[in-house]
């Protein structure tokens, strides 16, 4: 059972599951079969996260909660990420997807220090960071995006240039394949390790009327 689209996931370049599951907050490790642990991960408010074996020299560790890391100017997945890759001591990249309010977004860092993150964030229409040049495997891609809340966006003809793009899902799964594994094309996923988020708080019940701005972004429907 493969994963990667509407939810988030980290890559780091280890074979230490343990190591990766202590930098990113996690606990209670336990053997879980694939489609079990990714069906427990892809569950929101609930703080599971299913850690893959290596795949080709990277451990992947995916949970449909850490799509609230998204969230924010600057996302909050940047700390978490510098904090692990300095912990284990070598490259760790996020990858986001969340296609029903077009939010996506990746960055990698390499010894605790961040060298690329954009992310989208459709329900405001904000690029909430675009750190760092475009790496190569972004510019073969042909990763050229609009920018709703750039100056040019308000003239009449910006929206109708042909050298721009919006950006999708199919762009983060693209970059994941180039910069490490793209899980969405691992239908063969081998078992690997449930776990929980020990950082994870699960959103208060839901009032009698609640508001809108109250819920986190990704659970817009």
């Amino acid at each position: 059972m493969s994963f990667g689209y509407k939810t988030a996931w980290f890559a780091a370049r280890t074979t230490d599951a343990t190591a990766l599951a202590h930098a990113l907050g996690l606990a209670n490790l336990r053997p879980a079969p694939a489609d079990v642990a990714t069906a427990a991960a892809y569950e929101h408010d609930t703080g599971n996260a299913f850690i893959t074996p290596v795949l080709e020299g990277w451990t992947l560790v995916m949970s449909k909660d850490f799509l609230d890391l998204a969230g924010g100017s600057p996302p909050s997945f940047v700390d978490l990420l510098c904090k692990a890759s300095a912990e284990l001591r070598t490259e760790v990249q996020f990858f986001a997807s969340y296609r029903v309010c077009e939010v996506h977004g990746w960055a990698r860092a390499t010894q605790g220090e961040l060298s690329r993150a954009y992310c989208y964030d459709g329900s405001s229409g904000d690029i909430v960071i675009d750190h760092g040049e475009p790496t190569a495997q972004e510019v073969a891609l042909g990763h050229r995006f609009f920018n709703p809340a750039g100056a040019e966006a308000e003239g009449d003809t910006y929206w109708e240039r042909t050298d721009l793009r919006h950006v999708s899902e199919t762009d983060v799964m693209q970059l994941a394949g180039l910069w490490s594994i793209d899980p969405s094309e691992r239908d063969d996923m081998p078992d690997g390790l449930l776990a929980t988020i020990e950082w994870f708080q699960a959103a208060p019940p839901v009032p009698p009327r609640p508001s809108v701005d109250r819920k986190p972004w990704w659970q817009f429907w």
